[in-house]
């Protein structure tokens, strides 16, 4: 974790904006706001409380979207437990704008919901929907042949526009398997 601690420090430094959401914990999160007061403001972190929505749950997504171009998707916590005693797995996609974009307009939403006063809005606004979804993924070209690739979310009152169920979307995959 000390890794990652200090290469957001430094990504900061150089002057790039970083942006945080995490789940919630009455106790605060040291890492995270020590990382936003050495900053400069570069980094800003907002802590979503699923209880104002919910009758419980957290933000349990792990991932980044790069610049537009590069995203990161795993099972890791960003601690030094889960990155160095505990067996992850973790995706890294270089160079894919349509899904890292695609994973951006999520996490926008989870930003959204960490305001201070967040209310679950009726719908999101269409800079947030998704073009991607199971009848119709996003078509990346690999050697091999292009792949069908989709972000599911959950809960439902976090799925923008075309977002599809991350149960749906699991139940459809197992129904799909041949």
């Amino acid at each position: 974790g000390q890794l990652i601690y200090d290469t957001l420090l430094k990504t900061a430094q150089r002057g790039v904006n970083v942006k945080i959401a995490q789940t919630y914990k009455p106790e605060g999160v040291p890492e995270t706001s020590d990382l936003a007061a050495k900053s400069n403001g570069r980094i800003k972190v907002r802590s979503l409380d699923f209880t104002q929505w919910y009758p419980g749950g957290i933000l349990h997504t792990k991932s980044w979207a790069v610049d537009g171009k590069h995203l990161y998707v795993g099972s890791a916590n960003f601690d030094w437990r889960a990155l160095t005693q505990v067996r992850e797995l973790g995706l890294a996609v270089f160079n894919c704008p349509c899904l890292a974009n695609d994973l951006g307009r999520l996490l926008e939403i989870y930003w959204e919901m960490g305001a201070p006063g967040a209310k679950i809005p009726k719908s999101w606004p269409a800079s947030l929907s998704t073009p991607a979804y199971h009848e119709r993924p996003t078509s990346v070209p690999q050697e091999k042949g292009d792949q069908a690739v989709y972000f599911s979310a959950s809960p439902p009152g976090f799925q923008s526009c075309g977002r599809e169920d991350d149960l749906d979307a699991m139940v459809k995959l197992i129904d799909e398997a041949q």
